[in-house]
């Protein structure tokens, strides 16, 4: 269930979260996957997470290392992408100098990031967002894949990946811990999310 998708004409890669009714917005753009190059539908409504479907099954690059994505991921990088464009508007940093990008896939280390912040100096930070079970090993090797490619690494846990072992390995590697939560309060048919740091 992707957020970005490619326009085969302009190759403009189109975010599916920045538009309110995407369905009437990209009417008559011609949407591929920007992995293996296949048609794209949209699937929207009150009760779904906005996202792109592809009309036959992606044949992209294997060697990429992707995980099926739950409607609470995807919520998850909306929210979190729109949060930190927020953070750095509020910093004095224009969206125009710094991309927040969701969806990146990074050939350097054969990976797509949930979300991609790029600096006009060329620096490189990963967010990822975790819910689903992993363990300290798998989230070693995977931040120091992408520190090899010169991206630095933001992991955010949550649901089952919200664990002691992994909140303890956080701490030592990166001084904190990152969550995002899902309330049980609904605001427009979507779980509420929170985001909140433990540096202690």
């Amino acid at each position: 269930m992707p957020l970005v998708a490619q326009d085969s004409v302009t190759k403009e890669r189109i975010d599916i979260t920045r538009f309110a009714n995407p369905k009437e917005k990209l009417v008559g753009r011609h949407l591929v996957c920007p992995a293996c190059n296949t048609n794209l539908g949209i699937v929207a409504g009150n009760l779904k997470v906005n996202h792109f479907r592809h009309k036959v099954t992606c044949s992209s690059d294997s060697s990429f290392e992707t995980h099926p994505e739950t409607a609470q991921h995807l919520q998850a990088k909306e929210y979190l992408a729109d949060e930190l464009r927020a953070d750095l508007n509020e910093l004095g940093d224009s969206q125009e100098q710094v991309k927040v990008e969701l969806e990146v896939r990074l050939k350097e280390v054969r990976r797509q990031a949930d979300i991609l912040i790029t600096y006009p100096f060329g620096s490189r930070i990963a967010h990822e967002i975790q819910l689903f079970p992993t363990n300290p090993k798998e989230l070693e090797a995977r931040t120091d894949d992408y520190l090899r490619a010169g991206i630095d690494t933001v992991w955010w846990f949550g649901e089952r990946n919200n664990t002691a072992e992994n909140n303890n390995w956080s701490k030592e590697r990166f001084g904190c811990i990152y969550y995002i939560g899902f309330g049980e309060i609904e605001v427009d048919g979507k779980a509420a999310i929170t985001l909140s740091l433990d540096n202690g």
